[in-house]
């Protein structure tokens, strides 16, 4: 028995480190939940933190009563089905480009320089989208965003 025991020891140590590399590994591929309601999204090879507005709540809020936004920021409205939904400028405080994005998060239209004054106007896209892109008026010409780009987030 006791020419046995170095090699349960042993054995014993080697399995707990290769339990502790494999827990360090899955763990660190799992994302913890955030209560940060702040994304990450690219286009065209320029990163956007977006607030993300994924419930009746927050898309009826938007951006209203909010201030400018920074030009590394944005608002993305994520809908449940494809569909051509209606935004308004109702309590905005600045002008904003629209950016329609699709199932396939490729970009579908674009509603430029959408003006405060313009409400109870509505605007909607001339194809399908399920997501929606809320920045600064005039970002998408300064950053030459175009119908058929690709949007990742």
């Amino acid at each position: 028995m006791r020419d046995v025991f170095p090699y349960l020891i042993l054995f014993l140590i080697l399995s707990l480190a290769i339990s502790a590399v494999l827990f360090y590994i899955f763990r660190s591929r799992t994302p913890l939940p955030s209560d940060d309601p702040r994304r990450t999204l690219t286009i065209k090879g320029i990163v956007l933190q977006v607030d993300v507005a994924d419930t009746a709540a927050k898309q009826a809020q938007g951006l209203s009563g909010r201030e400018p936004l920074r030009d590394d920021e944005g608002m993305l409205f994520i809908f449940g089905a494809v569909g051509r939904h209606p935004f308004w400028m109702k309590d905005m405080k600045f002008a904003i480009d629209i950016i329609w994005i699709g199932e396939d998060k490729v970009v579908v239209d674009i509603t430029k320089n959408a003006q405060p004054s313009s409400f109870p106007w509505v605007f909607k896209p001339k194809a399908p989208a399920q997501y929606v892109l809320e920045v600064n008026a005039g970002w998408s010409d300064y950053k030459n965003i175009e119908i058929g780009d690709i949007v990742e987030f």
